[in-house]
């Protein structure tokens, strides 16, 4: 174990210093232990020791033959990134394979890897790497497509060569089915012969011995437990012998470390410009899978915007991008772009030697699907009605009910976190959840397939609108609004999916609800067109035209949003309109905001004596029902009003009780303007040391 504790950064011990012949030989020919080792019939431990001089070498003359024959070959240098793929060799035929050796037909090291580059992954081989050299088991897991298999390769190729003195193997389960031939299928793989007369695994432990190796299990999914207890008997009985797993769920073995595989980094949501488009990882593998098919391609003004869209509704993974490459040279990348929404159906192109389940995104998703159990598969298809993530209040409403109680989601999302079908992203000490946009297209149409999306979506669309009815109710825009609109931003998709499902269902009464509850964040983050357009498809359902409070409050903000949007010929009958349906029902705060849109449409026309007017009865109204701050807000734009026509007494008047209102209840949305409404009555009596006190 001190070579090993050497060179993977532990608490070595002093060794003996390499014997200059055998070693400058082997460096000079450019092999690494392992492929001497393999030229030699022996172990590559055996060739350390050697060279350590802690063991006197075997049969010298046929180890000079060897070296003599390889340099006689001119033995040309190994790159470090070329594939370590160590040729068989056969001992002398007096020599035999005790238990546990290498036998003649054991084909050691990493398959060769494709040509191509292996993009945006630098920074996770090294992590890879970084915990092979501190932790014995590593797990790569994460979902189908990801790119597990093809890190874990090129993580084990780019090792330093004398790490894993004795090889690196890998031993592909992919098609294993039984694991009760797992241990004999590893020791295969390792080219080991099994010793007699104990159980397999018991053999695998006495075989490997002390060997330092890296052996890697590639597609543990399917057995997943018999891996686990491999890993655990190979852990406590191999103590030079680290594992690296890949498979789409942590294995639960002792001293597992997991890491989770991300997708490609995306282009920016806005990015469009090939300087933006090109740097991204997912567009960098998207360009070159393409050009595998179409040499021609290019990354131009003209393809970029489809590249980054493609990128983007595929999550960044390379499974996905490579099948949606396959399809540019018949469709063209612009096409593929247009049709991506229907990806589970378009990424279906065979890719020739390729596993069944990676020839298609579908057939990738279904193997996922099949490793999940009856509850697991139920919350997976449920979650898929949400949009742009969740948390777990909302999983456990919406993810309940018959077959799958409230309280086992919380463990069976957990379940689906660990197998990477669920995403996690940590904000402030919460956790908020999302499924990878091909996951959630796929649990969908499995939705649909048993008849339960529509109840999905009521549970969905009711939690939401109750989520909305909790947050306190925003009469105008201001610094005591920005509290609310946040909470609102972090829910944005999901209420604007519960108020289409409402819409479409004609479930006209939550629908009002919800919307006069969205329409201050319309106007607030500047999606005046969205809050138009639902605004006025709402109250033109006839189950609407009936007056009620929450269609004046609809009436009173589609006034302010036409403001907003520069289109002041509709303010005034959207007002008119809010003032006889508020009136009509009573409604006082409705009564109030209406008269406000009224008298700033007014002012925009000239008619200030109007508009005053119009203030006036807006700030009267706010006093009698208690709305502090639109009265503060009436009285403030009247005093303006009055200081310009030159009644300033009424103007002092006016902007005084504002200033004092905003004292007694603590409001400072409109401190600016009454201190600059003060300023000015200032400069009027040319009290100048006043005005510039309030001005400044």
């Amino acid at each position: 174990m001190a070579g090993a504790d050497a060179r993977r950064g532990r608490h070595p011990r002093s060794l003996q210093r390499d014997p200059p012949d055998l070693r400058q030989r082997r460096e000079a020919l450019k092999l690494t232990q392992a492929e001497l080792a393999a030229a030699l019939g022996v172990t590559p431990n055996t060739v350390a020791r050697w060279e350590r001089g802690e063991q006197r070498q075997g049969q010298p003359e046929r180890i000079e033959r060897v070296l003599a024959e390889l340099e006689t070959q001119g033995r040309r240098p190994v790159s470090r990134a070329a594939p370590l793929n160590f040729p068989a060799a056969r001992r002398p035929p007096d020599s035999g394979v005790s238990s546990g050796e290498v036998s003649p037909a054991g084909q050691r090291g990493v398959p060769a890897l494709e040509v191509n580059t292996f993009v945006g992954r630098e920074t996770a081989i090294e992590e890879v790497q970084f915990h092979l050299r501190r932790s014995r088991l590593v797990t790569l897991s994460g979902p189908g497509g990801i790119g597990k298999t093809r890190l874990a390769l090129h993580a084990c190729q780019s090792l330093p060569r004398d790490i894993f003195v004795d090889g690196v193997y890998v031993v592909e389960l992919a098609e294993l089915t039984d694991s009760r031939l797992l241990a004999q299928t590893v020791a295969a793989s390792l080219g080991m012969r099994l010793p007699p007369r104990r159980t397999p695994l018991e053999g695998l432990v006495a075989a490997i011995g002390s060997r330092e190796m890296l052996v890697l299990l590639d597609n543990c999914e399917s057995l997943a437990t018999g891996c686990a207890e491999l890993c655990n008997a190979v852990g406590l009985g191999c103590p030079a012998t680290t594992i690296l797993a890949t498979s789409r769920m942590p294995l639960g073995a002792s001293g597992e470390m997991v890491w989770s595989v991300p997708p490609l980094e995306l282009p920016a949501p806005d990015a469009v410009l090939v300087e933006h488009v090109q740097h991204s990882p997912a567009a960098q593998l998207l360009v070159e899978r393409i050009r595998a098919h179409h040499v021609q391609f290019r990354l131009t003004a003209q393809t970029a915007p489809a590249v980054a869209e493609i990128c983007r509704r595929l999550d960044g993974l390379p499974l996905a991008l490579e099948l949606a490459a396959a399809r540019v040279p018949q469709m063209g990348v612009n096409e593929v772009a247009r049709r991506i929404d229907d990806r589970l159906r378009l990424l279906t192109l065979g890719r020739g030697a390729a596993p069944a389940r990676h020839q298609t995104l579908r057939a990738t998703l279904e193997f996922d699907q099949e490793l999940l159990n009856d509850d697991e598969r139920t919350l997976l298809w449920r979650l898929a009605v949400f949009v742009g993530g969740f948390d777990l209040a909302a999983a456990e409403a919406v993810g309940s009910g018959e077959r799958l109680a409230s309280e086992r989601v919380v463990d069976v999302l957990g379940a689906l976190v660990t197998r990477a079908l669920v995403l996690t992203r940590h904000v402030d000490g919460d956790v908020r959840y999302r499924q990878l946009e091909t996951v959630r297209e796929f649990a969908l149409d499995q939705l649909r397939a048993v008849s339960e999306e529509a109840a999905a979506r009521e549970r969905h669309a009711t939690f939401y609108w109750a989520l909305a009815r909790q947050q306190p109710r925003i009469h105008q825009l201001g610094p005591e609004a920005a509290a609310t609109l946040a909470r609102l931003d972090v829910e944005q998709h999901n209420l604007r999916a519960a108020l289409r499902w409402f819409i479409d269902r004609r479930d006209v009464e939550r629908a009002l609800e919800l919307a006069l509850i969205l329409a201050p964040w319309w106007a607030g983050r500047g999606y005046l067109g969205e809050g138009r357009a639902t605004i006025a498809e709402l109250l033109a359902m006839p189950a609407a035209a009936a007056p009620s409070s929450e269609r004046a409050g609809l009436l009173v903000w589609s006034a302010l949003l036409a403001n907003f949007s520069g289109d002041w010929l509709k303010v005034r009958p959207l007002a008119e309109e809010a003032l006889d349906v508020a009136r009509a029902v009573g409604d006082g705060v409705h009564v109030a905001g209406a008269l406000h849109q009224l008298a700033w449409n007014s002012l925009g026309h000239g008619d200030r004596a109007r508009a005053g007017a119009l203030f006036q009865e807006a700030a009267d109204t706010s006093h009698t029902i208690g709305n502090v701050e639109l009265e503060i807000t009436s009285r403030v734009f009247l005093a303006l009003l009055l200081l310009g026509s030159g009644q300033t007494a009424q103007a002092t008047h006016e902007v005084q009780t504002a200033l004092d209102l905003s004292r007694q209840y603590a409001l400072a949305r409109e401190m600016g303007r009454i201190q600059l409404v003060l300023g000015l009555l200032a400069l009027d009596r040319g009290d100048l040391a006043a005005a510039r006190r309030r001005l400044e």
